[in-house]
């Protein structure tokens, strides 16, 4: 863990970039978190999941995607 943790720190103010899948479960996990388990595009991940990704998440200065990914949104 303490490997994730660096690469967070060094890349902290560069920003986190997003997948479509990652990016579909935070807006599902923000607008309620109990639906990540049964939404569709989210079924596969688990409400620690979730948290665990809004921690990681919470950690950048900035998140980041492009068109492309948002295309599959």
């Amino acid at each position: 863990m303490s490997e994730i943790l660096r690469l967070i720190e060094k890349h902290r103010a560069n920003g986190l970039l997003l997948d479509a899948n990652l990016l579909i479960m935070l807006l599902v996990g923000r607008t309620n978190k109990r639906k990540v388990p049964e939404c569709n595009r989210t079924r596969t991940y688990s409400i620690g999941d979730y948290e665990r990704l809004e921690d990681i998440v919470g950690s950048f200065r900035v998140v980041v995607t492009t068109p492309h990914v948002l295309t599959e949104v």
